[in-house]
């Protein structure tokens, strides 16, 4: 066989020699994106940066919350009164005899709540036909209980738990509707086919 070139010792040994130079550093061009340079470690790697791509239909936090928001509009127009200050009306009624009513019971109300409060909550008891003021009994949320008269310590208890529960129950389906994963404490959830009703008469577009 013919020899179509030939190597001398000389560049055999330059060859040798780069290729164990080569492997006692590690310098393999193949790594893309990696060089050798005055870096820690000899090593300089470019960072890049990305931006999470959103697929196609998919719910972004900020939309979950605008949605939220939204619905949260219609039910405070009803409910003015938050479920926390709603929590404080009724601690502050835990120290007044059940039993007044008449003069005495608008009394002792305007002297714990103030005239701005008893505002918001006669708006908010509006809503299930009901003030105070009016003739007549009334009849819990849930219809499991029935007080003879309206203007009494007792009665105002009664509705003010009944609107801490529906506003705590229409929140919850104002968080669903706006794809919010929640679970309903159980008054709530006893009371879901009731709270899916309100949101149908009233127009808020919960359920």
């Amino acid at each position: 066989m013919r020899k179509l070139f030939n190597i001398d010792q000389d560049e055999k040994n330059r060859i040798l020699e780069m290729h164990e130079n080569a492997t006692k550093r590690h310098y393999l061009n193949e790594y893309f994106g990696v060089a050798f340079g005055d870096e820690q470690n000899g090593l300089k790697i470019e960072k890049i940066e990305t931006k999470e791509q959103v697929r196609t239909g998919e719910v972004t936090p900020n939309q979950t919350k605008e949605v939220y928001d939204k619905n949260m509009l219609s039910v405070n127009e009803k409910l003015p009164l938050d479920s926390k200050t709603l929590a404080t009306m009724a601690s502050k009624l835990n120290g007044i005899e059940k039993s007044l009513i008449g003069p005495q019971f608008e009394k002792a109300l305007n002297d714990v709540w103030g005239n701005d409060l008893i505002n918001q909550f006669n708006k908010s008891m509006s809503t299930l036909g009901y003030q105070l003021g009016q003739d007549g009994g009334y009849r819990t949320m849930m219809g499991d209980r029935k007080f003879d008269n309206i203007n009494s310590i007792a009665t105002v208890s009664a509705m003010v738990n009944d609107l801490k529960l529906l506003k705590d129950g229409l929140t919850y389906l104002a968080m669903v509707k706006a794809g919010m994963n929640v679970i309903p404490t159980d008054a709530v959830k006893q009371a879901l086919p009731y709270l899916k009703n309100f949101s149908q008469n009233n127009q808020l577009g919960l359920a």
